[in-house]
């Protein structure tokens, strides 16, 4: 097995952590993949809100969107977005049932949704946000701008923890009662 060393932690390690590069003489990066993930992190790190506005603006790029679209129109597209659909309800099965359930009482005219956000008031057709899924016609009718505002909430929550923890947060919804305590008041 062939082996080489880190230029930056300037440790002798096989080839097999270093990430691949056709550019590079024996077609590998010259820094370890561990120390390569470091640096990312570090630059991630010093320039949080310069790589977040990066990552919100990614999807919305024309190329990307085209892309996307002629990606979702071939049999691979069509089957990785069946695969994912069916990936989501597997994981999320309280999740979907609650909106499906909330769907189908709006529809049927079993539940009303109002004409205004209930977080600013603005008129609007306001998305029903379940704090808890197991109560699925209980929400908090709100515009889009004020969802979004309330899952970033949660997000810098989820965030936050993961940086104190060191671990991902598998179950958010203790996140999202405690935020929704403040948020709708």
């Amino acid at each position: 097995m062939k082996e080489k060393v880190c230029f930056k932690c300037n440790i002798l390690k096989p080839l097999s952590d270093f990430y691949k590069h056709s550019r590079m003489g024996d077609g590998h990066l010259n820094k370890c993949k561990d120390c390569a993930k470091k640096d990312v992190k570090e630059h991630r790190d010093e320039n949080l809100e310069k790589v977040r506005e990066y990552d919100r603006n990614r999807p919305n790029r024309e190329e990307r969107a085209q892309r996307n679209k002629e990606y979702a129109k071939t049999p691979r597209g069509r089957e990785a977005s069946a695969t994912g659909c069916s990936n989501y309800r597997a994981k999320q099965k309280l999740r979907y049932k609650a909106r499906n359930l909330l769907s189908y009482a709006v529809l049927s005219g079993n539940t009303l949704r109002p004409e205004t956000c209930s977080c600013c008031g603005i008129g609007c057709v306001p998305h029903g946000h379940h704090n808890d899924y197991s109560k699925p016609l209980e929400v908090v009718w709100v515009c889009v701008p004020c969802h979004t505002k309330f899952h970033n909430h949660v997000k810098e929550l989820e965030r936050d923890y993961e940086r104190e923890v060191g671990v991902k947060v598998q179950d958010n919804s203790e996140m999202i009662l405690k935020v929704a305590e403040w948020f709708w008041k």
